[in-house]
């Protein structure tokens, strides 16, 4: 009975690391290349692909391209910068 409760806690550990990505939980510590003062602006290009995905939802519902236009910014840096993540002037 105690070697089954003890594999049923193993199981129960390895499932919540898992739920964390495998390294517990993420906090973003400021470094000089990435923190809410580091400049970023989307190129041009870019600008006109979130128009396009911005026409495909009505209204209210904009901010369902949320992680499109998250995915833009990373793919113009090559990582995605805190700036980024908080610019609400698109």
């Amino acid at each position: 009975m105690l070697q089954v409760k003890r594999d049923f806690q193993l199981r129960k550990l390895s499932l919540s690391v898992a739920n964390y990505g495998g390294h517990g939980l993420v906090i973003h510590r400021d470094s000089k290349e990435n923190n809410p003062e580091t400049p970023f602006k989307f190129a041009q290009k870019n600008l006109k692909k979130i128009e396009s995905l911005l026409a495909n939802f009505p209204g209210g519902h904009k901010q369902a391209a949320l992680l499109s236009v998250l995915d833009l910014g990373q793919r113009q840096n090559r990582w995605l910068i805190l700036y980024v993540i908080h610019e609400e002037n698109i």
